[in-house]
């Protein structure tokens, strides 16, 4: 399949001189609609005209920086993808070879957050990849 790169790097143009993030605060444990993008290979990529997907706050570095998990609604067998269910209760899992540092610039809109058992599980297997 073919990406569309150039409209993805022209939406890219637009979020980084996004200027509205002063009303955006997210925690750890939030599920947010972020736009990741188009991104090379096997990478995981949004979707839509926006680019969305949707991302666990993992780890919040700054008011500004995080590290997210992109989630997925297919639900594979494998040992890095791990159930990701939520309040809103919908079946989800993370992507935990994805971990990436995003930027609030990226945030959308807040989805939902997951259980802190569930997080506390999910944080143990990140910190089990390394």
């Amino acid at each position: 399949m073919q990406k569309d790169f150039d409209t993805w790097n022209e939406e890219k143009k637009i979020i980084n001189i996004r200027q509205d993030t002063t009303s955006l605060f997210f925690e750890e444990r939030e599920i947010w609609w972020c736009r990741c993008g188009l991104n090379v290979g096997y990478e995981q990529d949004g979707k839509g005209v926006d680019f969305l997907r949707p991302v666990l706050v993992i780890r919040k570095l700054s008011p500004n920086t995080f590290y997210g998990l992109p989630l997925t609604l297919k639900t594979k067998k494998h040992k890095y993808l791990i159930s990701c269910p939520a309040h809103d209760a919908v079946i989800r899992q993370v992507a935990l070879s994805q971990m990436k540092s995003l930027d609030i610039r990226r945030l959308h809109e807040r989805m939902t957050l997951v259980t802190e058992e569930t997080f506390k599980e999910i944080r143990k297997a990140v910190r089990e990849l390394f």
